[in-house]
């Protein structure tokens, strides 16, 4: 039977302990979001950093912005998001599936949150503290750049 906190008395509160393990799903998911700089036509690769507060596996990665990008073999976009804490582990690996490549990926929407898939199904687990890096990098030269971006990183908190 669960303890409600009406019957601790004041003077218990300094030892209550709540862990992710003792907290509902909910209130285990927590977002990050980090605000992408414009990502130009021309080819080459953008980093940018978030640091994950609190030991966590990453449920979902999604990025969007402003400007949409159709599909292309030969002039597309890459994401990768690294662990560099953790040996530069990928969370989402440069794979077909996390481009904008006809063939394997997918266009970006104008303001539709796009979903990259994991390196695992099942999420990654991180430490805290942990700094990811989110690596995308332009192959050939784009049909136009991509403006007011944004990383979003769903995550549930560790025991």
């Amino acid at each position: 039977m669960p303890i409600e906190m009406t019957s601790l008395p004041r003077t218990q509160f300094d030892e209550i302990q709540v862990t992710g393990a003792s907290m509902s799903g909910t209130a285990r998911s927590k977002t990050i979001q980090k605000t992408i700089a414009t990502i130009p036509t021309a080819a080459g690769t953008a980093e940018f950093l978030v640091i994950v507060p609190f030991a966590s596996t990453i449920s979902s990665v999604r990025v969007v912005f402003k400007d949409a990008l159709a599909t292309d073999n030969t002039n597309f976009v890459t994401f990768r998001l690294i662990n560099k804490s953790a040996a530069d582990a990928d969370v989402i690996a440069a794979t077909d599936a996390n481009t904008t490549k006809t063939t394997g990926g997918s266009a970006l929407t104008a303001y539709t949150p796009r979903t990259m898939t994991l390196a695992t199904a099942a999420g990654v687990d991180v430490a805290a503290q942990a700094i990811l890096a989110l690596r995308i990098t332009g192959a050939g030269t784009l049909a136009n750049t991509l403006t007011e971006g944004a990383l979003i990183i769903n995550t549930l908190v560790s025991g």
